[in-house]
């Protein structure tokens, strides 16, 4: 096996008041690379939708999702759609929307409405000032949500829990630095201004749970917490630590998704136990998660890819274990997008192995010392990719191999280095 780095080393050159947030002191921690991905299963892969180029926004209902997005023969027209998986179909809803007032976000109710944030900019003395307005859109009529609107802040997600009666706002006050969240009837009251400690990266309303769910960045730690319907407190449940993104999703079967650094999971509240699903890496899914859509049994991926397109792809799990293919480490010093696409190019065609980009700069100025310390006790990755690494140093320790005799019988070296 290890006669194989050489050549994939080859292939990787080409290629955000009432109440504050609670200390959680019973916030349970771990640490993302501690996560055990041996027993995820690998996904077959189905393109859906080919004819978008963005997709800005989507919400989950029925069968299938609303998107906020624009066709690829006109980029620039963003439009509001139904996109139907059971059978494939593209609506586009009568509802006018403009570069002026782009929309922000979406949400469904259980009846079908679908509740509309919209953007609206004014100008006070000279200067725009951020606004917005929500609109209900119900059998292609508008209705206003009449409310106390938010002000001296910019909203950035609406969510909508009509069982329970509530409306959910989050929004960001820029000169503050502090993000809140609002909580209205659907009469219009506000019940509630909460003051976030961090920025929240966004939130998610979990219909198992009837909970408020949220997730933060905190100096390299993804935070997911709760929201106290009682007092309206944010409770810490979940710390987990050495992470460079997270983003919180919809879910049939956990209490919500996570995406933890390009690997998507299933939280469940009751248990602070996390499930991997999917390493979208390592099952040739390359590009940028930018949402997780449940469907089924299956999952709905809409991901940013290195053409910048956004694809619609349905994960379906197969029989397979991830496990029972070997797995090759790589060690690297920050993300590098070229990286990625090349490993998920060989992971989606290799069948004997799969390669696992380990990110040591998540440990800030300490990355180098927790390399070495690794490789020391007998942890040595299989390939490096070496900015920023001191690689005279691992040539002298014997840990990395010549590739000139690689390249010379896979390769024409005088094309490849006069392009």
């Amino acid at each position: 096996m290890k006669k194989l780095i050489p050549i994939i080393l080859s292939l990787t050159i080409f290629l955000s008041c009432l109440s504050g947030c609670s200390n959680g002191k019973n916030t349970t921690s771990v640490l993302a690379k501690d996560i055990s991905l041996d027993d995820m299963h690998l996904y077959s892969t189905e393109q859906f939708f080919e004819s978008f180029q963005y997709i800005y926004l989507t919400e989950p209902y029925n069968d299938g999702f609303y998107a906020y997005a624009s066709m690829k023969e006109d980029p620039e027209t963003k439009s509001l759609y139904y996109c139907d998986l059971s059978d494939e179909t593209i609506e586009n809803l009568s509802y006018e929307t403009n570069n002026e007032t782009p929309i922000i976000s979406v949400s469904s109710s259980s009846d079908g409405d679908l509740w509309i944030m919209e953007y609206v900019g004014t100008e006070q003395d000279g200067v725009l000032q951020d606004g917005y307005r929500i609109n209900i859109f119900s059998n292609n009529k508008i209705t206003p949500f009449e409310h106390k609107e938010i002000s001296g802040s910019s909203p950035i997600k609406l969510i909508v829990d009509d069982e329970n009666g509530k409306v959910y706002i989050h929004s960001s006050n820029y000169r503050e630095k502090i993000d809140y969240i609002y909580v209205y009837s659907l009469e219009g009251e506000q019940l509630a201004e909460i003051k976030c400690e961090n920025p929240l990266q966004n939130m998610v309303f979990s219909k198992s749970e009837g909970k408020l769910f949220m997730i933060e960045n905190e100096d390299n730690n993804a935070v997911i917490s709760v929201l106290d319907e009682n007092d309206y407190s944010i409770k810490r449940v979940m710390q987990i630590g050495s992470v460079t993104s997270s983003m919180l999703y919809e879910s049939n079967t956990y209490s919500v998704n996570v995406d933890v650094n390009s690997v998507v999971m299933g939280f469940d509240f009751k248990s602070n136990a996390l499930a991997p699903i999917i390493d979208c890496v390592a099952n040739g899914l390359a590009g940028y998660v930018r949402f997780v859509l449940p469907y089924n049994d299956d999952y709905i991926l809409i991901r940013r890819e290195a053409s910048n397109i956004d694809t619609v792809v349905k994960i379906s799990k197969t029989a397979e274990l991830q496990g029972r293919k070997e797995r090759l480490k790589l060690a690297t010093l920050g993300s590098d997008p070229s990286i990625d696409l090349a490993v998920a190019k060989f992971n989606k065609e290799s069948k004997d192995c799969y390669i696992e980009i380990v990110d040591y700069s998540v440990y800030g100025k300490d990355a180098l010392t927790k390399l070495n310390t690794e490789m020391i006790s007998g942890e040595i990755p299989d390939i490096f990719k070496l900015d920023g690494l001191p690689a005279k140093q691992y040539i002298s320790m014997g840990l990395l191999e010549n590739l000139d005799p690689y390249m010379k019988k896979d390769l024409n070296l005088d094309n490849l280095w006069e392009s």
